[in-house]
């Protein structure tokens, strides 16, 4: 019952808002609208960067399943401690949060948020 009153809700606001919600970045960078109106999050990585190459990170991933590689395009967003940034200003040893499409070796970022480690 709660989930579909909140799959109502999410619809409600979507059809309500119409095409300035659709064509928010913040939705198109972190999220993809199916047919029938519900937010689809993209893949969700959570780790350090243990690597950064001119458009690929690697990061340790917090859950333990090892090393993974991402892809940065130049569309994706890059935010470093809430600032906007480009792939040029992440460093090892920064945490990272990456929204990404694709799986396996095949990962390309929509989103990344890094922040410094106090």
């Amino acid at each position: 019952m709660l989930r579909s009153t909140v799959v109502l809700l999410l619809s409600g606001l979507v059809a309500a808002a119409g095409p300035a919600l659709l064509a928010s970045p913040a939705v198109q960078a972190h999220a993809a609208i199916t047919e029938r109106g519900v937010v689809d999050l993209e893949d969700h990585l959570q780790g350090t960067i243990v690597a950064v190459d001119s458009d690929t990170i690697t990061v340790k991933t917090m859950t333990g399943d090892g090393e993974k590689k991402v892809k940065i395009p130049p569309e994706a967003t890059v935010q470093v401690n809430g600032q906007m940034a480009t792939i040029e200003d992440l460093r090892v040893g920064h945490l990272v949060n990456v929204m990404a499409s694709g799986s396996g070796s095949e990962l390309v970022a929509v989103f990344v948020d890094a922040r410094s480690q106090m």
